[in-house]
């Protein structure tokens, strides 16, 4: 087994766009914290803005990391994820969700996260989007489909590129 160094987030504010494209001012750091030893890569990350937390999807552990953003220390792990491949936030009804490459969207919610509903989806599930406007998650899924999630109901809708 390979030792692997200990991983480090570092939280950057982005300078804004001018209208010509050019960055305004360069990144800043404002802190990092060590997130420890994870196998693989970080896959994707999710912001809880009320509860001041971010949510780091480490897929190769087939777990979720949660950082509390005022201490920097990790709250919570939520592991035993069927090969996650992404996360996507519902901060309306206070949910998370992961999509796994088991062809299902499961949805967390509160603090700390508990497991509340699982969606099968099917085969070839990419990673979930959540659009605030109209309260969904997309995702690609199988052969040129999206799949829509209504998060308020928990109910599917796909359609065909």
């Amino acid at each position: 087994m390979v030792a692997r160094a200990r991983l480090t987030v570092s939280i950057a504010l982005a300078g804004l766009m001018t209208a010509g494209g050019a960055l305004a001012a360069p990144l800043t750091e404002i802190g990092s914290f060590p997130l420890g030893a994870a196998p693989g890569a970080i896959d994707d990350l999710a912001f809880d803005f009320a509860n001041q937390r971010l949510f780091v999807l480490e897929s190769g552990a087939g777990q979720i990391a949660v950082v509390d953003l005022a201490t920097g220390a990790i709250i919570q792990t939520v592991k035993g994820l069927a090969k996650p491949i992404g996360i996507a936030r519902d901060p309306q009804d206070d949910r998370l969700y992961v999509a796994t490459a088991a062809g299902k969207l499961d949805a967390f919610e509160g603090v700390p996260l508990k497991p509340v509903t699982g969606i099968a989806i099917g085969p070839e599930i990419g990673p979930p989007r959540y659009d605030a406007g109209s309260e969904r998650v997309y995702f690609a899924f199988g052969s040129k489909k999206v799949a829509i999630v209504d998060t308020t109901h928990n109910n599917i809708g796909t359609t065909s590129a």
